[in-house]
């Protein structure tokens, strides 16, 4: 019975570790020239072994038709035909993680940052509110699914099978 307890208290000590995990998210912006280039790290959850950081870029200053050719015109090279968010995931170019908003930061604003793919408002594992504000993504219907799955301590591969089987059982 007693590992049961144990057990227990580890499930809600990973649980809250989730919650706190999204509180470790920071922002940032470029300067000018690039200002309507906003930045979010959150960074890796040491509990979680597949766990990864996140390095994230938004720009505020397009609007919904003109988000894919902005995302080509920063070189992502998997750009859904009318995606949701004018956001992008952001990588090193070289296979390391990136270690803090500083690093990321740079990496955006100093024009060294590689991407592929963009955000979508399905991803409850990050919060973007900050930077997007809450009126674009409650027209998304995304803050209601962020708030859902943004506590989960499971891996992002997990939360998105959650997610869709969510979404499958919807009314």
């Amino acid at each position: 019975m007693q590992k049961f307890g144990w057990l227990g208290i580890a499930l809600v000590l990973s649980w809250t570790a989730g919650c706190a995990s999204h509180d470790a998210q920071e922002y940032g912006q470029c300067e000018a020239p690039d200002g309507h280039l906003q930045v979010m790290y959150k960074p890796k959850n040491p509990l979680f072994t597949f766990s990864h950081p996140f390095c994230v870029v938004c720009n505020n200053a397009i609007e919904p038709p003109e988000h894919a050719a902005w995302a080509e015109s920063m070189g992502a090279t998997s750009v859904p035909v009318d995606p949701e968010l004018p956001c992008l995931y952001v990588y090193p170019g070289e296979p390391k993680d990136i270690e803090s908003l500083e690093e990321c930061h740079s990496l955006v604003c100093d024009g060294s940052a590689v991407y592929s793919d963009m955000v979508s408002s399905s991803n409850g594992n990050l919060d973007l509110s900050p930077i997007l504000g809450t009126s674009a993504l409650e027209a998304l219907g995304a803050v209601e699914t962020q708030t859902e799955i943004e506590w989960s301590p499971w891996d992002d591969a997990l939360q998105r099978q959650a997610f869709d089987e969510r979404q499958l059982n919807a009314p």
